[in-house]
């Protein structure tokens, strides 16, 4: 059990409720509702984490990387879909390792986390040269901060809900990255 992470469930700005809830590492979920679990979903597959009648945000899963254990999984990609809108993270690249992006009055917020730089040395004429390898991201951590629109689904959308009327988490399983749900009635 995480116990370091300060929860914010919900949060007031100027009379507007905003829900906050986050998925870090592999993955550690903070539902809405503040009750932190851990999902580890299929490498490879990709899941609804959150949706709306406006906003979708869906990610894509991947196995972990050793040291970890071969039963865990990493968000390798985050596709946000808003509108006409959709942006699409990945852990590739070594511009940018954060975004945070209105999306009308929802924020989320992607972050490219990578593990310690590895530091090898070699021992020349007395002194110790190093030589650093670049940063390898090796994780992407998704923060939403969102005023529901409708009734919310996915894998965090639904910690807003009763508990009794809350699925499995792997029934969020979805085709790919790019699928948005159009009607309440056609949600996963």
């Amino acid at each position: 059990m995480i116990t370091s992470w300060k929860i914010k469930p919900a949060y007031q700005d100027q009379s507007i409720t905003y829900f906050q809830g986050t998925a870090l590492g592999d993955p550690h979920i903070a539902g809405f509702d503040g009750v932190v679990f851990d999902f580890h979903g299929r490498p490879g597959a990709s899941y609804c984490f959150y949706a709306d009648d406006q906003l979708v945000v869906n990610v894509k899963l991947a196995q972990s990387p050793p040291p970890h254990d071969a039963d865990t999984t990493i968000i390798s990609e985050v596709s946000v879909i808003y509108g006409n809108d959709n942006v699409h993270y990945t852990r590739a690249g070594e511009s940018q390792t954060a975004s945070v992006r209105k999306f009308g009055p929802n924020r989320v917020t992607v972050i490219r986390a990578w593990k310690p730089r590895q530091v090898h040395g070699l021992r020349r004429a007395g002194a110790y040269v190093a030589r650093h390898q670049p940063k390898a991201f090796e994780n992407l951590d998704l923060t939403l901060e969102v005023q529901p629109s409708g009734e919310p689904t996915g894998i965090i959308g639904q910690t807003l809900l009763p508990v009794e009327q809350r699925r499995p988490n792997e029934d969020f399983e979805i085709k790919d990255l790019s699928t948005m749900i159009e009607r309440a009635d056609e949600r996963i």
